[in-house]
């Protein structure tokens, strides 16, 4: 596991109720489908995937232009039907307090790209639900370009608050491996170019930095291949409750119930047929992170 990177160590329990940042070092990854995906995160499929070398642990991940002109993306959380770099209306993890910035690690290979003045693109959106209107509203936004890069280096989002004195709920951060100016592929190369690699991510607070990979990793299922028993353990969270949704191999929803963040909970296999299923911990409008159990 990447190390937490805290400002004030006797910070860690404070902070751990503000900034989440699903699998923040990218050591996690589950197969969906053909497609290798970061754990907590979701992905434009083929563009996207896992690297073997990183600013620390063992992966980064990356995102890369492919058929010339598709955007590889990777964004935490699930989004919807129609995510864009336009529309972050869904998707994302919960937040209760608005962070200041985004910080992480990068390298940018533009590969052939018809020599063109192309860049990266980091989208933060954070955001807060509106029950009037029942969508979400943007309440905090950043955005940043970033050129070539041969080897890791530092990158910082500023992140501009747009409405003072409302708490978010979610945020969504989506990286790019391009945006404006040519965003396309020498149409006598192979298709792909623009190769984006990001790695050790944490957001700023007032009162911090850190990354929580830490975090991620407490929503356990034990034992996770389940004959009788098992005992579900739920982190503390930035809500004050979260439901747990049972979906099959197929994706069909099984069965669903609230519970409270940082409590153990005794699940049964009951009458569940044998296979293999997935466990969801969910906010209201986000996906917290997904287990794989086997029942038999």
């Amino acid at each position: 596991m990447k190390k937490l990177l805290l400002s004030l160590t006797f910070l860690l329990t404070t902070l751990l109720m503000h900034a989440q940042i699903p699998n923040a070092g990218f050591e996690n990854w589950v197969f969906q489908g053909n497609d290798t995906i970061p754990e907590g995160w979701s992905s434009s499929g083929y563009g996207a995937g896992r690297f073997p070398v990183a600013q620390s642990g063992n992966y980064s991940a990356y995102v890369w232009n492919w058929y010339y002109y598709a955007k590889g993306w990777i964004a935490n959380g699930t989004p919807g039907p129609g995510f864009s770099i336009y529309d972050a209306s869904s998707g994302g993890t919960p937040i209760n307090e608005k962070p200041l910035r985004l910080h992480g690690y990068y390298f940018y290979v533009r590969g052939d790209n018809g020599a063109f003045d192309d860049s990266a693109f980091v989208n933060v959106v954070v955001k807060k639900y509106n029950s009037t209107l029942q969508q979400p509203d943007t309440v905090a936004l950043g955005r940043l370009h970033l050129g070539p890069a041969s080897s890791f280096i530092p990158f910082t989002v500023e992140i501009e608050d747009m409405a003072q004195g409302v708490d978010p709920d979610s945020i969504v951060i989506s990286f790019w491996s391009c945006f404006d100016n040519n965003c396309f592929c020498d149409t006598n190369s192979a298709g792909n170019c623009l190769f984006f690699y990001v790695d050790d991510l944490s957001l700023e607070l007032a009162s911090g930095i850190i990354s929580i990979d830490d975090w991620f990793d407490k929503f356990t299922v034990s034992p996770n291949i389940i004959s009788e028993n098992a005992t579900i353990r739920i982190p503390s969270a930035a809500v004050e409750n979260v439901k747990l949704s049972l979906y099959n191999s197929t994706g069909q929803r099984i069965q669903s119930w609230n519970e409270k963040p940082g409590t153990e909970v005794s699940f049964k296999r009951g009458s569940f047929e044998k296979g293999i299923y997935f466990l969801s911990l969910q906010s209201e409008n986000a996906v917290i992170s997904t287990r794989k159990i086997i029942i038999q």
